[in-house]
């Protein structure tokens, strides 16, 4: 639908790192020449470390007991504090092990 919004999964899925890193640029292109609500979802840390991404543009998902909860970026204490330090890591490097598995250890080939 003309100015809808437009949903995009995991856009990185099959591209090269070099190619992600360039995503964030060719949306604000797009979102220039026609201006809608773009929501991503992203396990890519490549797609977070774009500077113009900012803090209160991002929403994790975590899966909990009554279904999965959507926290802004912005209210996770961990994510904020860390982002208002001093700047040395990254989105990314931050968001990351945020939303990684709980048992992610147990993953693991049989020896």
């Amino acid at each position: 639908e003309k100015g809808g919004p437009l949903l995009l999964e995991e856009p990185e899925l099959g591209l090269h790192t070099a190619l992600v890193s360039r995503l964030p640029s060719l949306m604000t292109r797009l979102y220039r020449r026609s201006p809608r609500q773009l929501l991503i979802t992203t396990h890519s840390p490549h797609l977070l470390n774009d500077p113009g991404i900012g803090l209160d543009e991002v929403h994790l998902l975590k899966p909990g007991p009554q279904g999965t909860e959507m926290i802004p970026a912005t209210e996770h204490q961990p994510t904020a504090s860390l982002c208002s330090e001093d700047g040395q890591l990254s989105l990314g490097e931050i968001l990351m092990p945020a939303v990684a598995p709980e048992q992610v250890d147990r993953f693991h080939m049989a020896d």
